[in-house]
């Protein structure tokens, strides 16, 4: 049952089929960043279901995600991998942040407790999104979450597009390289400050090249990367 549940979360490649329905260019309205993390029920209700609940819960879970992309809600959303209380990420498009409740109450694996959306207002300085190449199959990217470090002080000015690229001027040289696909900063993110989405999935080079950076190397902030997984395509470099 514990496999069934760890595939569930996101169904790999079928829930990749259900974003392949995306605009080319859905039209911004604002960006909001979505983690997904293991709820707070997550253990007990899984104990209770059997394979075939499980199995609903995931396709239903899927479809609704299928639903907002149709909509043109959905820009973005694939797992994480390795350990840790986030399993995958959504970048969704709305015109206020009310329509995020709306947008998961269809999903049963956040309606038990599976789940829990936990959300931020995204600002982007570089945004590349796009359609998934057909037939979808699975690649692996590399994203990284920027949180305040052991020696972080406050900044003097409201976060923006430029408080990452100034933090961490880094990302303009792999961003000339197209190593970058999306990278932003987190409205009331709280210790998170923004995130950013390498098309590389080699994360001990990323990890060098950033700590290239004064923030880095002085512990004002901390990279914690993980691999992410999206169809191809969908961080495609058009240059």
């Amino acid at each position: 049952m514990k496999q069934v549940i760890k595939h569930s979360v996101w169904g790999g490649a079928f829930l990749l089929l259900c974003i392949a329905t995306l605009p080319t260019h859905a039209k911004t309205k604002q960006l909001y960043w979505v983690f997904l993390n293991s709820g707070a029920k997550r253990n007990e209700v899984v104990k209770t279901l059997s394979k075939e609940a499980l199995e609903k819960m995931q396709s239903d879970h899927v479809g609704n995600l299928g639903r907002l992309a149709e909509k043109g809600i959905l820009l973005a959303a694939g797992p994480l991998g390795g350990s840790g209380i986030t399993r995958g990420i959504v970048v969704l498009t709305l015109d206020t942040p009310e329509q995020i409740k709306e947008a998961f109450i269809p999903d049963p694996f956040v309606q038990n407790g599976i789940l829990e959306v936990q959300t931020f207002p995204l600002i982007t300085a570089h945004n590349e999104i796009h359609k998934p190449d057909m037939p979808v199959r699975m690649v692996q990217h590399t994203l990284g979450v920027v949180v305040k470090g052991e020696h972080w002080t406050p900044l003097d000015e409201t976060p923006d597009t430029d408080t990452l690229p100034d933090l961490l001027p880094t990302l303009q040289t792999l961003q000339r390289k197209h190593e970058l696909a999306l990278y932003g900063t987190l409205l009331g993110g709280g210790e998170q400050l923004g995130i950013l989405l390498f098309r590389s999935e080699n994360t001990a080079a990323i990890q060098a090249e950033l700590s290239k950076d004064p923030a880095v190397r002085e512990g004002r902030v901390r990279i914690d990367l993980r691999p992410q997984y999206q169809a191809a395509g969908v961080f495609r470099d058009t240059s």
